[in-house]
């Protein structure tokens, strides 16, 4: 008969051949990609993937730098619209 064994995902890299992502989460203090939450275990019989683990990843919060350029970016554009309507 088969032999039916859970996916151990937590604290390990991101694998899509493994793991179906279906959250980011910010994390500083983790390299990207690695999986922080398990919403539904995985299961694998042998070498054959029976259901993908459900699961949060870690990604880098963005820089608060990153969104007031975007910030000033969008205000710049706005100013320069104002310009060639005067």
């Amino acid at each position: 008969m088969g032999f039916i064994t859970k996916i151990d995902s937590l604290d390990k890299k991101f694998d899509p051949n493994l793991h179906q992502a279906m959250m980011e989460i910010e994390n500083n203090d983790l390299d990207e990609g690695v999986v922080v939450q398990e919403i539904q275990t995985g299961y694998m019989m042998h070498d054959r993937l029976l259901r993908p683990a459900m699961v949060g990843v870690s990604k880098k919060p963005q820089k608060a730098t990153e969104v007031e350029s975007e910030k000033e970016l969008k205000s710049d554009n706005q100013d320069s619209e104002k310009e060639t309507k005067n």
